[in-house]
């Protein structure tokens, strides 16, 4: 009798986690910013980067966590990730679903005299076990009626690489 009531147990846990689906896997992630050093010309007023580039922090820490909705559903929740390009800087914090390695936040923003700038980071990831390897690329494109727009377009891909930690899962975001 007591072993059938453990196998009860066991199998009622069993299914429960099954129900639930995965845990979040939290990652500390560094996120290498040295590519915002070495833009390309083209990202310049005048086609050249200046003779005294702006420098950043090369390393930037960062928290992110993946995890599992229903419907076979994947969500990636950032921190705030922020870029400074010549001619914008912007960020993104929150949730996007996605994956199963491969997430994208974007954003369209409508500036003066008729030029939208569209914003966007694609996160991909070549790992998401207990380590988190992958990269961020960043775009900054610039539309309107009758280019040039005033703006410069930019594109950088930064490198990232981090390791789960162990969390307390609240239940909340």
């Amino acid at each position: 009798m007591k072993t059938r009531v453990v196998s009860l147990v066991a199998g009622a846990a069993a299914a429960l986690l099954l129900a639930c689906g995965a845990q979040p896997a939290t990652y500390l992630v560094a996120l290498d910013q040295s590519g915002l050093m070495t833009l390309a010309g083209s990202c310049y007023p005048g086609g050249t980067p200046p003779a005294n580039i702006p420098q950043i922090q090369t390393l930037v820490q960062h928290e992110f966590t993946v995890w599992e909705g229903a419907q076979n559903k994947k969500y990636l929740q950032i921190d705030r990730v922020q870029v400074q390009f010549p001619a914008s800087g912007f960020s993104f914090t929150g949730l996007a679903d996605g994956g199963p390695k491969q997430w994208t936040y974007s954003l369209n923003v409508d500036r003066a005299n008729g030029v939208t700038e569209a914003r966007k980071m694609e996160f991909n990831f070549n790992d998401l076990g207990s380590t988190m390897v992958g990269s961020i690329a960043v775009t900054d494109i610039y539309s309107c009626a009758t280019p040039p727009c005033g703006f410069q377009d930019c594109t950088v891909t930064l490198n990232l690489n981090g390791r789960q930690v162990e969390t307390q899962y609240t239940g909340q975001l």
